[in-house]
């Protein structure tokens, strides 16, 4: 088992005149490579211990193949007393420890998506056209690619919010966008199959042309409305206002260590719409100032996130995604405030 935080807990009674003092010695590594024990240091009965690195407690197999026997978690008690004739009392059967392992990664498609395992080609030379918007409200959807060729409508049932797409075209070579969402509708009397995506993807809207596009399975990007590849996010309520807005702003405090990040999304339901909140794609909000990686782990910076120009909604949710590439080292926040911007 790996892990990055103990609490040892040994039931110690200690009477006048005598003490007793806790050291441990933990060890890092895995089975593939060497295991390593770190030096024994002394320690707090029932306080957290916080490693910068992960510490493992190896399965007896291991322990025996790799330690010839050894123990991967060793501790200590001294005893000390001035009174020959009286000793502190260590209770045997209430000797533990808790174990941590945090769940949190940073995920990318890269990193994540395996293109022989998870690649899925939903059409190849077929024709679809694009069209690219930039639109004044950043979580509007505008951009997107559509067919009007049924025999690919069940294919593009496979495209999924938060999925990323590569398409090849004779108008852009190998570019890659996130899905918002997908629709089937009727354009004049032609049934139509379109993809809604991130409109920040610069692809050149074009009238009809034959595309092959290759769906990305595994990996799932953060403005999917559930069901993202990371692993750590927290997630406020639903906020109504009683007045509709047309932004929001974020504050909160937060210590970011060196190889970590935060990430503040948002989303809301439009004015009159009828889409549950639980279906519309996140999006991100810009932090006013650059967030400083920090070796410090004990202090904690105010940071705003803040974006504008929304269409009016009154029903708001945010999200602060939590990103590490070492799980014994991970972002904190504390006073987490969101203001409806109108």
């Amino acid at each position: 088992m790996a892990y990055s935080t103990m609490l040892p807990n040994i039931q110690i009674q200690t009477f006048p005149e005598t003490d007793a003092a806790l050291f441990v010695q933990p060890m890092k590594g895995d089975p593939v490579n060497a295991y390593n024990f770190l030096a024994e240091s002394q320690v707090v009965n029932r306080q957290n211990i916080h490693y910068t690195s992960m510490m493992l407690v190896a399965s007896h197999e291991n322990e025996s193949k790799h330690l010839a026997k050894d123990k991967s978690l060793k501790m200590r008690v001294t005893l000390e007393s001035a009174d020959e004739n009286l000793s502190p009392v260590i209770d045997s059967q209430r000797c533990s420890s808790i174990l941590v392992n945090n769940k949190i990664n940073s995920p990318t498609l890269e990193d994540t998506n395996f293109a022989a395992f998870d690649d899925v080609t939903i059409c190849t030379n077929k024709t679809v056209s694009f069209l690219h918007v930039v639109s004044g409200d950043p979580l509007t959807c505008n951009s997107y690619f559509e067919t009007t060729d049924a025999t690919l409508f069940d294919d593009f049932d496979k495209i999924t919010p938060g999925k990323n797409l590569t398409a090849t075209t004779g108008i852009n070579i190998n570019f890659t966008f996130s899905v918002l969402k997908t629709t089937r509708l009727t354009v004049g009397a032609t049934p139509t199959y379109r993809v809604y995506v991130d409109g920040t993807v610069p692809f050149v809207s074009g009238t009809d042309t034959a595309a092959s596009l290759t769906l990305h399975t595994r990996f799932t990007n953060e403005l999917a409305p559930y069901n993202t590849s990371t692993l750590s996010t927290y997630v406020s309520q639903a906020m109504r206002t009683s007045i509709p807005g047309t932004g929001v702003r974020v504050t909160l405090d937060a210590c970011v260590p060196i190889g970590t990040m935060i990430e503040v999304w948002h989303r809301h339901i439009v004015a009159n719409s009828l889409i549950p909140l639980h279906e519309i794609c996140w999006h991100p909000i810009p932090a006013l100032s650059t967030i400083t990686t920090t070796a410090d782990f004990n202090t904690l910076t105010e940071y705003v996130f803040e974006s504008t120009g929304q269409a009016a909604h009154d029903v708001g949710q945010i999200k602060v995604v939590f990103k590490s590439t070492n799980p014994a080292v991970t972002p904190r926040i504390s006073a987490l405030r969101m203001i409806s911007l109108a």
